[in-house]
């Protein structure tokens, strides 16, 4: 047993010394005092293919926990690429090394992940596990290629799925998934040190009962929609607040004030929270952030002035929702002709229109009461 810790700490330390000190093994070995590296001359001193395996392979068999410590205090890391490593025995998170593992850590990291990328964000994860283990690694750069990610993720899936573009920022944000390679030869890496972990928490997910998935609190969301930005289904549950509204605009400074003000007046006594998308920044794609919060939201509030796109848009994807939608719009404006025939609040004065709004919005809240015990 003794021998299969000590084996697998000097595996562990070779991945660490050539993440970090890939071009520095030369004098690593030379402050060592390894004799083997006396081959080698301050010209040539750059060591790799064959050489670099046996030195990492020397390196990290004379090496004791101590003494890589030392290493990491007297020798500069190189930073560039993946910056960290969470194995089994050591650690170098932040700039700080130390002896110890946070795979617990890597497990709750990856749950997390999962919760918002759900059954897609599994496939990917363990589309790049299962290629690292048939060694289908791009043998120059590392990682897996993404056309057989892609290919991968079917077959574990059964059907046609790929990563939506902000899962890529959420994984890389937990320091679970690197995008590797070049610009020309793009690879994406979960670094072998966690891999074990990873795959607990994937074999963990796929335990899950789906009734366990979805709290019952979410049961009247629709469970699974299609998203037009991946052309894939978005598993994201999401729960309506009675109390919010949606508000969409252009974001010229007077409506970020006085038209914001204006609305906020008219609805303040009711107790409802305007959301606005400016308001949160996220690691996720803003239209992802925005249908989210419009499916979530009682209703929505659009100022059709001058036919914003943005608003447009966000309108239509109100409607996809059946959500109901308050149309509001400068009697001075040009309205856009799809939008020209239906009925909206026209306002001269932004007094005007917290008085309209006061006047029309009660068709937008009186199911309210029943879903909140009265007002």
């Amino acid at each position: 047993m003794l021998a299969k810790e000590n084996e697998s700490k000097i595996e562990e330390r070779k991945v660490l010394l050539d993440r970090f000190f890939s071009g520095k093994l030369y004098e690593i070995g030379k402050y060592l005092g390894i004799e083997w590296f006396n081959r080698f001359d301050e010209k040539s001193k750059y060591i790799w293919g064959d050489n670099k395996k046996e030195a990492l392979n020397l390196i990290a068999n004379i090496l004791s926990d101590d003494k890589l410590i030392e290493i990491f205090k007297n020798f500069e890391p190189s930073l560039w690429g993946i910056d960290s490593f969470f194995g089994k025995h050591y650690t170098f998170v932040d700039g700080k090394f130390t002896i110890g593992s946070l795979h617990d850590k890597v497990k709750e990291q990856v749950l997390e992940a999962l919760s918002e990328t759900g059954k897609r964000g599994h496939a990917f994860l363990k589309a790049i596990i299962d290629l690292y283990g048939e060694q289908k690694w791009d043998s120059a750069y590392g990682g897996a290629k993404f056309s057989d990610i892609i290919s991968k993720m079917r077959e574990i899936s059964g059907k046609q799925t790929k990563p939506a573009p902000t899962d890529y920022a959420l994984f890389n944000s937990h320091k679970i998934y690197y995008k590797t390679g070049s610009n020309k030869y793009p690879t994406h890496t979960i670094p072998p040190e966690i891999m074990p972990a990873v795959k607990q928490a994937l074999d963990e997910f796929e335990k899950v009962k789906p009734k366990d998935e979805i709290p019952k609190a979410v049961a009247k969301t629709p469970e699974i929609i299609h998203c037009p930005l991946t052309d894939s289904s978005c598993e994201r549950h999401v729960e309506t607040q009675p109390n919010t509204y949606f508000v969409a605009h252009s974001f010229t400074q007077e409506n970020k004030e006085d038209l914001r003000g204006a609305i906020e007046k008219a609805l303040g006594r009711l107790k409802l929270s305007p959301y606005y998308a400016d308001e949160e920044i996220r690691s996720q794609h803003i239209l992802c952030k925005i249908c989210e919060k419009i499916r979530c939201s009682k209703f929505g509030i659009f100022d059709i002035s001058d036919g914003n796109p943005n608003v447009t848009l966000e309108l239509g994807i109100t409607w996809g929702f059946g959500k109901k939608s308050l149309l509001i719009a400068r009697k001075t404006s040009k309205i856009p002709a799809d939008l020209e025939g239906l009925d909206r609040l026209e306002y001269g004065s932004f007094r005007e229109l917290t008085k309209k709004i006061q006047t029309k919005i009660h068709d937008f809240v009186k199911n309210r009461r029943s879903e909140t015990g009265g007002m």
